[in-house]
């Protein structure tokens, strides 16, 4: 009896160390499970801390001073050299790809810095739950994406409708410009036809200044030293009233030599032919000096006789 009492007691030992073995596991959460099934990160997380933390290659690539991010120094140098020792090719697309999957984000695009809140230096525990993105989170950051570049597109759109309406309102301004050029243009046109029209008008009153000069100096000398033939056919052609053979073709050009008185001639009177012919040729001279000299403009027309 005593033996099989000792027998029942042993089973019911065991029965209770089972139990509390059974609540002990109770306890334990799943995810502390599976966690501790999951000791090693994933092998692409394992490398890229390898490499990063490697002091050999620092100047490539490394964490950053505030050891929350890592920096890759020399882009070719890491493309050529890094990643062809830790995963076997050289695309560094492919190497982007893999970090944005593991939620990396590109925090400097000079430096090309990277961050994860979970990458940290010293603190290789946490690459374990850094999680890859699954299916659904890709849709919401492809469509996450897609919003953005439409709001970018759209407000580029904005800026270009802006500056055509500003290129708009520039050819409008310049059309205006142009059409005051044309209408100063014309004004300048209008100018210089009205100074023309006024040079003739000034060389007509000049000429007919410098004719009325000759034929008042032709009448004093007519007057002084009396009718002489030449005097008298110069008076008789600058007349303004003249009436020449041209215009009246039946008038006899001959003048009436009874209303003229007798014209001394050389022989008669040498002193006052001589006279004479020298005012006759002094009056050339002021006629030729008249119209070669510029204060003929000035309307100074006073001419000396002797």
């Amino acid at each position: 009896m005593r033996e099989r009492n000792k027998t029942i007691a042993e089973n019911l030992n065991v029965g209770n160390d089972n139990s509390d073995r059974r609540m002990d596991l109770s306890v334990v959460s799943i995810p502390e499970i599976r966690t501790s099934c999951r000791l090693k990160p994933p092998p692409f997380l394992g490398k890229l801390y390898a490499m990063v933390v490697d002091p050999e290659t620092n100047d490539i690539v490394s964490f950053s001073p505030s050891k929350q991010s890592f920096i890759i120094w020399d882009r070719n140098r890491f493309q050529s050299l890094i990643l062809p020792k830790y995963f076997r090719h050289n695309n560094f697309l492919n190497f982007n790809s893999q970090l944005n999957n593991y939620g990396f984000n590109k925090i400097n695009w000079v430096q090309n810095e990277y961050a994860n809140p979970l990458f940290v230096e010293g603190r290789k525990d946490l690459l374990i739950r850094i999680r890859r993105k699954n299916v659904e989170n890709r849709g919401v950051i492809v469509q996450s994406e897609d919003m953005h570049d439409r709001s970018v597109m759209k407000a580029t759109l904005e800026i270009l409708r802006s500056d055509q309406m500003k290129l708009e309102q520039q050819i409008q301004e310049l059309r205006a410009k142009q059409e005051d050029l044309d209408e100063f243009s014309m004004i300048r046109d209008n100018i210089e036809a009205t100074l023309e029209e006024q040079e003739d008008l000034k060389t007509g009153l000049i000429a007919h200044f410098v004719q009325q000069s000759v034929i008042q100096n032709l009448q004093d000398h007519q007057e002084n030293y009396g009718t002489e033939e030449p005097v008298a056919k110069i008076l008789h052609l600058a007349s303004p009233d003249n009436n020449s053979s041209e215009d009246y073709p039946d008038q006899d050009p001959k003048p009436d030599q009874t209303n003229v008185e007798p014209v001394s001639t050389p022989s008669d009177d040498p002193e006052k032919s001589t006279q004479g012919q020298k005012i006759i040729s002094d009056d050339s001279a002021f006629w030729k000096m008249m119209l070669e000299d510029d204060s003929v403009h000035s309307g100074g027309l006073v001419p000396s006789s002797t």
